[in-house]
């Protein structure tokens, strides 16, 4: 809307290009200015410009555009059943049917939006895994009594014929078997109450006189006890085909039992994603084509001209509150206005995006993509805004600096924002507090563009950064509660410490930082009882305020310690660790640059 008028020059032109009336689009324009808090366009005798900020809001929502228009074609993807994560159970026995893999094959190949995550659980889990939620499908041969709450459908209808026996058994030389040759081994089945589960198995069974069955737990248990030349286990044709190790398959005379291999679902839970699926599972098992042209990618829709912000914030309201009614409220909107800017959303998308679950409102398959989108979309325009009102008041550039909470930091940077606004008044700095593991982890995926952090030994081992001294301040210190019992000792030792929990920050991936940490706390004498872990110092010395656990802090907290605690001598810990200034080594800008050595 708003690269339409810059493009058009005029407000008149953009109208008749969007095809809108321009006092409606001149409302929107109005609408985004209040959004964003400051002027977008100048609005002059020949023609509009854009302000710094519109500049600002153009150059950061590009993209934007093609982002919902995106999310638009998911969503009707969603809520035509072709776009969605599909999880299915597979028996021992589904997982050996070679038809099994080709029809799920087939569907990800058919259905490139679909991905089926494939779970190997045994059988007679199936019906806990589906009513649990933790699989949609589930693909098996259970021939328990139905349950209720399930719905399942034939797929085909296996025949079991054979056994397996140890390939070191005298009758493993043998082509059939009569079931009096079996009679000194034990029938082994997988699970308890096979009766119950597989009645025509067993009523099979003892028509031929074969004698109770042993249950085994599981079906590699009855395996494995096969091979060891403890029993037999009947077998369907397409297990026959998959002979474990140790094992061979012979005929059983008389030994002829249908098997149908099911796919189950829970009974009113199939979502539109969940039937597709199933319809062309059951497709590929018939031997019939897919559909096509069902299943071809749905049309971009065309983000209609009157797509407002409000229809995005309204549809992210409902979602986060569950309710009109609470959603109206957080928003200081009318329950009618909502419910009438929710129906044109879904009008301009294409597709219904929620649904009423008892008193509430929950999205859609196709709501969840479009939350999603309009939450991304919201998130990036807040940005812009924010960016815009820089450049309202004449700031071009935000700088993110990341800190270390310690005395020496807080100084230096205290220091830096007094220096850095007389080289660069169009630069602002935006601070981020966090430990130091968590600082490195922000350089490198450029979520800031400098830190002040603590190195071990004043050096980054990352090639990739650069660091440079600003302070020596060893880690030689014990952070407790102020009014713990050891909050007036003048130092504190390793038999100190043993009984409390040592508390600290969690390491991303890949950081050795925690792992040197502990040697030399070892190394010391101090064998931490670890406690919990947090993700930021803060939090960290809070919790410390508060317990009787215990962390470590640098020397110059000793003088300047956090509120609630206090930061003791450890007998026997030095560890080398200096405060420096951290950037990317490829940085480009030059502000950057400066403020690094403002640092």
């Amino acid at each position: 809307m708003l690269a339409a008028v810059v493009e058009c020059h005029s407000i008149g032109r953009a109208a008749k290009e969007l095809q809108i009336a321009q006092p409606a689009l001149s409302r929107q324009l109005r609408s985004l200015e209040d959004e964003v808090g400051v002027t977008l366009l100048d609005r002059g005798p020949h023609g509009v410009r854009l302000t710094a900020a519109g500049r600002e809001v153009i150059s950061g929502t590009r993209g934007l555009y093609e982002g919902l228009v995106t999310a638009m074609g998911r969503a009707r993807l969603a809520a035509s059943g072709r776009l969605g994560t599909v999880r299915v159970a597979l028996g021992r026995v589904a997982l050996d049917d070679p038809l099994v893999g080709a029809a799920i094959t087939a569907v990800s190949k058919e259905e490139s939006n679909i991905s089926v995550e494939v779970k190997e659980i045994s059988t007679q889990l199936h019906t806990k895994a589906l009513l649990a939620g933790d699989v949609q499908l589930a693909i098996g041969t259970e021939e328990s009594p139905h349950h209720r709450g399930l719905d399942r459908r034939t797929l085909r209808v296996l025949a079991m014929r054979h056994a397996f026996i140890s390939v070191d058994h005298p009758l493993a030389g043998r082509a059939e078997v009569t079931p009096a040759d079996l009679e000194a081994l034990p029938l082994l089945v997988p699970g308890r109450a096979v009766g119950y589960r597989f009645p025509r198995i067993v009523r099979t069974l003892r028509d031929l006189g074969v004698g109770e069955p042993q249950d085994c737990g599981s079906l590699e248990t009855a395996y494995a006890l096969a091979a060891a030349g403890r029993g037999w286990v009947p077998v369907t044709e397409v297990q026959q085909a998959h002979v474990p190790f140790g094992l061979t398959a012979v005929r059983v005379v008389g030994l002829d039992v249908e098997l149908p291999l099911l796919v189950r679902w829970r009974r009113g839970q199939l979502t539109a994603v969940d039937q597709r699926v199933v319809r062309l599972v059951l497709r590929a098992y018939r031997g019939q084509p897919f559909d096509h042209a069902a299943s071809a990618p749905a049309a971009r829709p065309h983000v209609e001209s009157n797509l407002e912000l409000r229809h995005l914030t309204a549809l992210v309201a409902v979602a986060n509150d569950g309710s009109l009614t609470d959603a109206a409220h957080s928003l200081e909107r009318t329950k009618s206005a909502l419910s009438r800017q929710l129906t044109a959303l879904e009008r301009i998308v294409g597709a219904p995006l929620l649904a009423r679950r008892g008193h509430a409102l929950a999205l859609t398959a196709a709501g969840r993509v479009m939350c999603d989108a309009a939450t991304d979309a919201l998130a990036t325009l807040h940005a812009s805004a924010a960016s815009a009102r820089l450049a309202h008041r004449g700031i071009a550039k935000r700088l993110t600096l990341g800190v270390v909470p310690t005395p020496h930091s807080q100084a230096r940077t205290r220091a830096s924002l007094e220096r850095l606004p007389r080289e660069f008044p169009t630069v602002a700095v935006e601070l981020h507090e966090m430990g130091s593991p968590q600082l490195f982890a922000a350089l490198r995926n450029r979520e800031i563009d400098a830190a002040i952090m603590l190195l071990i030994d004043g050096r980054v081992e990352d090639p990739a950064l650069v660091a440079r001294l600003l302070d020596d301040d060893p880690l030689d210190s014990v952070i407790v509660a102020s009014d713990g019992p050891l909050a007036g000792r003048v130092a504190v030792s390793g038999a100190d410490l043993s009984s409390r929990p040592f508390l600290f920050i969690s390491s991303p991936e890949g950081s050795q930082f925690l792992t040197h940490l502990l040697l030399e706390l070892k190394r010391a004498g101090i064998e931490p009882r670890p406690g919990p872990r947090f993700e930021g110092p803060r939090a960290l010395w809070r919790f410390v305020a508060h317990s009787d656990g215990w962390t470590v802090g640098v020397h110059s907290m000793r003088a300047d310690p956090p509120p609630g605690v206090v930061a003791i001598p450890a007998v026997g810990l030095s560890i080398p660790t200096a405060l420096c200034v951290v950037w990317r080594r490829d940085e480009p800008d030059a502000r950057v640059r400066a403020l690094v050595a403002a640092l």
